[in-house]
C-alpha cells in the first residue's frame, strides 16, 4: 500500500557505511605513517583507532575516555584533531579541528590532513661527550 522510497536509499545501505569506514581508516593510516606512529595499522581496528587519534595528538591516555562522554566529546574531538593538524604542520591548526565537526566537510578535512608530504622531523640527537681517559701509571 505505502512504499517508503527513502528507506532503501544509498545512504542507509551497509555498503555505504563500510566505504565510509574504509575511507576514514585509510586517511588515518596515512596520517599515522606520516607522523611516524609505531602502529599505523591500528587505524583499521574500530575502537583502537580512536585511541590512536589520541596518541597522534600527543594527549594523555585518559583523553580516550573523553571521546565517549556526551557533551565532553564535543570539546575533546575538535581539540584532538587540531593537535593532529599541528603534528602535520597544517596552519591554522585550530580551524581544522573545528571543521571536523561539520558533516561532510570533515571527510574533506581528513583527506587534506592525510595528503601531502610527511613534514615530521625527528628531534635532534644530543650525543654526550665521552670523557678522555689517561692511561694509568703503573
Amino acid at each position: 500500500m505505502y512504499e517508503s522510497a527513502g528507506y532503501n536509499s544509498f545512504w542507509t545501505t551497509p555498503l555505504f557505511w563500510v566505504a565510509m569506514y574504509l575511507y576514514f581508516s585509510l586517511c588515518l593510516f596515512s596520517i599515522a605513517q606520516k607522523v611516524r606512529h609505531r602502529y599505523a595499522w591500528w587505524a583499521f581496528i574500530p575502537i583502537l583507532n580512536l585511541y590512536q587519534t589520541v596518541e597522534l595528538a600527543g594527549k594523555p591516555w585518559y583523553w580516550f575516555i573523553f571521546m565517549f562522554i556526551p557533551f565532553v566529546n564535543i570539546v575533546a574531538f575538535p581539540w584532538i584533531w587540531a593537535d593532529i593538524a599541528r603534528a602535520r604542520s597544517k596552519e591554522p591548526y585550530w580551524l581544522w579541528g573545528i571543521l571536523m565537526l561539520v558533516p561532510f566537510v570533515n571527510y574533506l578535512v581528513l583527506l587534506y590532513l592525510a595528503l601531502g608530504k610527511a613534514t615530521y622531523t625527528a628531534p635532534p640527537v644530543v650525543e654526550k661527550e665521552q670523557p678522555t681517559r689517561e692511561p694509568a701509571n703503573v
